[in-house]
This record gives structure tokens, sequence and C-alpha cells, in this order.
């Protein structure tokens, strides 16, 4: 691998089976935008119960002011979290950080729940559409198998990708669009401005419970696109970019049509249905517009359902991770590198619930959204006051008091969203609810009993500010103690998962610190390789990844798509040079506690294996030991020997930078070793230079 200055760079092979990474491409700003388009909106479709509910007036007041209230601060959050916690799961990793694996788990339920919910209403709403130019589909079995057709239909294409999605979404979203612009250019001349101030009609009751929910199914779902983040290209620079521009386009996709259509023709207010937008066409404009815009519905539904049925699989990915779902739910197509099964899943679900009634399916996804963003806004404020110095390449520039006031008016909005549901919205979200609280406790109970296999919930993040960390529940981005501190260095034993010393080795310079007779020292006895450690530092995030993905009891890694890579003693010794001798290291067996072992204890604690420090001792014989048997050891190779020599903190930020960029560690197929050039024949020759 090189850079763009032609700089060879180390390349990652798995141990084992060697191998180089090879990765799904990723979202890049043009389609998340429109990704995030057909998230909240998709056109103004199914903006025509606002004036049905309250009138012209209330519905353009409604769809002004709306954005300011709910959608620009929804997607401030979103873009400042996604780009501090740039995985996939979104709100859910978010709720776990601040408040723990309950709350999360609650979260996880009921945002997910609310996602197919309202996937569920796009098959359905794509079908009234089409009703109109095929009475066939008004009901009966015609109706039936047209929703669950194409429910499967649009399930498969979003298994052959998210980058097939994000560009199919950009040319639906074209396609859709288009005659709404030439219907509100068409319609300017016919505009009269006094219409926009009706009220509604006399004698029509306002129905506010539809009015305010028509404007928030419209405007919300904003961070839907947080649980994709895993999949972004540059999510830290993508994010915020792509979602300042989703909110402008969205928000004149709504009012320019609703004001050109309400002020050019006055009608019954009773009119003002699902579907009118094409009525309106053709009075505005004949009716080749109405027909095209009849066929746009059903092109934004599918862009609506790919988009959010994408939101959905992703989130499963992220509950896996975190251990809310077994891992068999993450599992990835090794062709597609897609969710398979977690698209299978909410597909399922979707397809139960897309024959609830339309007004149902609004109000439920309404109401579950509601207590999940209130979650969240929660979980926002929690990370800021908990995580003052998290390293966030987006910040909300707001300080605490400023984001509680902003808070105040989403947060009333909701309450009131949730006070006007009836009893069946109640009765679903309470069974979701009860649901969730057993399947956490289920969860927990399977876990102590292995019945299941379950992702790790990590809890470790570095403390220099880039990431956040919970150990024993204190914040990391306090000043640092002393390195002799006593309060450090118990703190360090509780963050530590493997047996080593407390204080990492590799600060310790060892090309720099050891005086020649002492490197020579260290070639004497066989561990001359590890002098071309050139790292500062082992960065947090892949050695909890590793951490994460090792399985002891195997000796091997488990990738994203579940392939296992076998740690073998060549591994090892390929990539830290060790020797390779003859002799096992065994057990020590003497139970007295010499003097080293006392200054060992005294220096270290209780963290290392004494059985090497009593092989050390043997001085004779170091060399003849087989130091690369133990399981616990292991690594990454390059392509030169020791692969150890080829690393440094500026060709590892770059490997690190790459995997980020590209959807995190472990993920591509695993390829066979590579031979290294150079490798000596016999690595504990003592005529050699280690």
């Amino acid at each position: 691998m090189t850079n763009g200055s032609g700089t060879i760079l180390p390349t990652t092979a798995a141990a084992g089976g060697g191998g180089i990474i090879h990765v799904a491409k990723k979202l890049t700003l043009l389609p998340l935008i429109f990704l995030i388009y057909f998230e909240v909106a998709g056109g103004p479709y199914g903006e025509e119960p606002a004036v049905q509910a309250a009138g012209p007036f209330y519905a353009i007041l409604g769809f002004l002011l709306f954005p300011f209230i709910w959608s620009a601060p929804e997607a401030l959050i979103t873009a400042e979290l996604s780009t501090a916690f740039p995985g996939n799961g979104g709100f859910v990793i978010w709720a776990d950080r601040a408040f723990g694996p309950f709350v999360g788990n609650l979260m996880g339920w009921w945002k997910l729940f609310c996602g197919v919910i309202n996937v569920a209403a796009f098959p359905a709403l794509c079908v009234s559409y089409l009703e109109k130019l095929f009475p066939i589909l008004e009901g009966g079995y015609p109706r039936t198998i047209a929703v669950t057709g194409s429910t499967l239909v649009l399930s498969f294409l979003n298994y052959l990708g998210l980058t097939i999605v994000g560009y199919a979404t950009v040319i639906l979203g074209i396609v859709s669009l288009l005659p709404f612009i030439i219907m509100t250019v068409i319609a300017i001349p016919k505009i009269d401005t006094k219409r926009w101030l009706n009220r509604g009609q006399e004698g029509v009751k306002k129905d506010w419970t539809l009015f305010f929910n028509t404007l928030f199914w419209n405007l919300n779902f904003w961070d839907n696109v947080s649980t994709l983040a895993g999949e972004v290209d540059k999510p830290h620079k993508t994010f915020p970019t792509a979602l300042f521009t989703a909110v402008v386009f969205t928000c004149l996709a709504y009012i320019l049509p609703l004001m050109a259509v309400t002020g050019a023709i006055s009608v019954d207010q009773s009119m003002w249905e699902t579907g009118f937008m094409a009525t309106a066409a053709e009075m505005i404009a004949g009716k080749w517009l109405k027909i095209w815009i009849e066929i746009g519905a059903a092109l934004s539904a599918i862009g609506l359902y790919e988009a959010q049925l994408s939101s959905s699989a992703y989130q499963v990915v992220g509950m896996t991770e975190i251990g809310i779902l077994p891992k068999c739910f993450g599992r990835r197509s090794s062709y597609f590198h897609t969710p398979w099964l977690a698209i299978l899943m909410a597909t399922a679900v979707c397809i139960g619930a897309s024959f609830l009634d339309f007004t149902e399916i609004v109000a439920s996804a309404n109401f579950l959204y509601s207590l999940g963003m209130i979650l969240e806004l929660a979980a926002f404020y929690r990370l800021r006051m908990k995580y003052p110095k998290m390293n966030r390449p987006y910040r909300v520039p707001m300080n605490l008091v400023g984001l509680l006031i902003v808070f105040i008016a989403p947060v009333i909005f909701l309450v009131v969203i949730m006070v006007i549901a009836d009893k069946v919205v109640y009765l679903i979200s309470g069974i979701i609810t009860v649901f969730a609280i057993g399947w956490y406790f289920f969860v927990k109970l399977c876990k102590s009993k292995n019945w299941i296999e379950f992702g790790v919930r990590d809890d470790q993040y570095d403390i220099d500010g880039s990431r956040i960390a919970g150990v024993s529940g204190k914040s990391p981005c306090k000043a640092p103690r002393s390195p002799r501190s006593p309060r450090t260095r118990a703190n360090k034993r509780k963050r530590i998962v493997q047996e080593s010393a407390p204080e990492p080795a590799p600060n310790a310079a060892p090309k720099a610190a050891f005086k020649a007779e002492q490197k020579d020292a260290v070639k004497s006895i066989g561990f001359g390789a590890l002098l071309s450690l050139s790292l500062s530092k082992c960065p947090g995030e892949i050695s909890r990844y590793l951490v994460r993905k090792f399985d002891c009891n195997k000796c091997s890694f488990t990738l994203e798509n579940g392939e296992e890579v076998k740690i073998e003693e060549e591994d090892v010794h390929m990539v830290l040079g060790l020797p390779r001798g003859e002799l096992d290291i065994v057990e020590y067996q003497n139970k007295e506690i010499d003097d080293k072992l006392k200054a060992f204890r005294t220096r270290w604690g209780n963290l290392s294996r004494y059985r090497i420090l009593k092989n050390i001792s043997d001085v004779d014989n170091i060399k003849k030991f087989n130091w690369v048997s133990n399981p616990e050891l292991g690594g990454v190779t390059e392509r030169r020997f020791p692969i150890l020599s080829c690393w440094n903190d500026t060709t590892l930020k770059f490997r690190l930078d790459t995997k980020f960029d590209n959807g995190g560690f472990g993920r591509g197929s695993v390829l066979g070793r590579i031979p290294l050039p150079g490798m000596w024949e016999e690595s504990n020759d003592e005529d050699n230079d280690f």
C-alpha cells in the first residue's frame, strides 16, 4: 500500500491466514443528502391533511415554523452525536453511553418499532396512489398482493447494497420532485395571496390531532440517518454538510408547492386528503402533470421505504454490536456486505404492520418516536454534562443553558403529540415498552447462562479527549493525575483487559533510551526485534476492537462478516520477531515469593504472570524458549521481517483513518498469508543481528 507520495505503508494481513481487507464502498455526500431527504420527507406527498385539518393559513404557518422549532434542533443534535460516535446504531449508542444498557435497550426497541411501523406505511401509500390509475388495487386480494409484493421487491433492492440505495434515491428524488417544481412555476400567475389567510371553512371543526400528527410525520426522523454513520465516507465532515443541505432542501420542497396550490385554487376543505396534490396539478396545468405526480408519488414511496428500511436494518446491526440483540442478527452478506438478516427481520415486521389503518400507523409511529426523542434529548444533554471535553468534530454552538432553552419547545411539542394520542396508540406503545423491558432481563439471563452469543458492550474509550470512557462511572475528561498516583494505577487496572504491565511499554522507547551495550544484550537473548518498535502509544480504538473480537478459547479473531481468523505461532513470530525455540514455557510452581517477585509486585501489582518472570531469570535459556506459543500474543503483519519494524505513529494513524473512513475494523475477506522477503530461515540463530 502506498500513499499519494509513493511511500510504502504497512498492509494489514490477518494472522493465521494473513489477509488484505477489502471493504464495501462508503456513502458519499450526494447520496447521503438524498437518503436524509427520504428519511424525512420524500417530497410534498402527505402534507395535504394539514390543510384538511386546520385550513390553508395554519398549514402554511405550521410548515414555516415547525422546521425552526423541531427540524433544525434535531438535525444539529444528529450532526454532533453522529460525528462524535461514528458507528452503526446512532441514537441507541447515545442513550447507552449516557444512561447505561437498560436505557439503551429501551431506546433501541422504541425506535426500531417506530422505524418499521413507519416504513410499513410506504408500500400502502404507494399502492394508494397507484389505485387512482388502476382502480383494481382499491381493495381485496389485488391490494394485499400488491402491498406484500412491493414490500418484498423493495427489500431485495436494499439487500443489494447501501451505495446502490443511495444513488437510487438521488434518481427517485429528482424525478419525483420535478413535477412539483413545474406546478409551482405554472401556478405563480394564478396565486391570490388572500387565500393564504383562510383559517378554515365555517362550520368545519379543526382536527388538531391530525394537524400536528401530519406536521410531525412529515418533518421528523432527522436522527434516523445516524444509524448509518458507520457506512459513511468521512462522517466527521460529510454528516454536518449533508444534514444542513437536507434541512434547507426538504423545507423548501414542502412550503413552496403548498403555498402555490393554496394560493392558486380554492376548493372545499374536505378535498384536501392524501393525494390531493395530483388533483390540484390537473386543475393548474392539466392531466399530464397529474399523472406525473401520481407516478412520482409511487417513486417517492419507494425512496422513503428504501431509506428508512436501511436505517432500521443498520440500527439492528448497531444493537447487535452493543449486546442488545444476538450477534447473528448482525451477519452480513459476503458479496454485498449488507446485513441480510436484519433486513429480513425488518421486512417481516413491516409486512405485518402494512395492513393497519394508515392513520393508526402514523399516530403509533409518532408516539414511539416522541418517547425516543425525549430520551434522545436527555442523552444529548447528559453527554454534554458528563463529558464536556470530549472531542466532537462538529459541535452545536451553544452552552448547556442555551441548549436547555432550545429544548423547551421540542419537548412541549413531543408531550402534546403523546397526550392527544388515542387508546389504540397507548395500547400499542405500552405493549412494545413491556416487551422491551422483558427483553432486557431475558438477555441478561441468556448471557449469564451462555445460551446465545451476544456482542460485548464496550465501555472503554480513550481518555485523551478523542473518545470517552466510563471507567467506574468517572469522567475521563478531567485532568490526568501523575503517572505515579496510586489512584491512577488503580483505574488503569480496572481498564486493562489483558495481563500486562499497567504502564504502556511502547512509551519506554527502547531504541532511544537504551545504550549500545543494552541493545546488544537485548539482541543476544533473542529479543532484538522489539528494538524495531517506533510507536509511542497504542491507540484505544484498535486496542478495544482487538480485545473485543478476540476469542481466547479458540485463539482467533472474528471479523464483521462472521469469518474467524486463527492466530498461529507463525503469525506472532512474523509480527513481533520473538524467539521460537524448542523449550516450552511452563508454570512457575514455587509458591514462595522471592525477592524478585516481591519487587515486581511492589512495582506493578498482581497483573502479570509470574511464570514469565521466572523464565526470564533463566538467562542462559531465554533464547531457547518458545515465546510465541502463548495464545495471548498476536498482532498485525507487513511485508518485511519483523513486521513490528514497519509501524510507526504516522503509518498507524494513516491506517486508523483509512479503517474509520471505510467502516471500521474487521471488514472484508481474508486471503492467504503473504511470504515475507528477507525472513530468516533460523530466526533464533546466534549469528543474526537480533
